[in-house]
């Protein structure tokens, strides 16, 4: 269970970074182009 937890938290944090990276491309994409 703790283990399960701890993966499942490490998981949410990679989405965010993944979606925070992917924001942070859009928004260099808008501002060259």
């Amino acid at each position: 269970m703790q283990i399960n937890t701890k993966y499942n938290i490490v998981k949410f944090l990679s989405i965010i970074w993944l979606i925070d990276k992917t924001k942070q491309a859009s928004i260099n994409k808008m501002k060259i182009g």
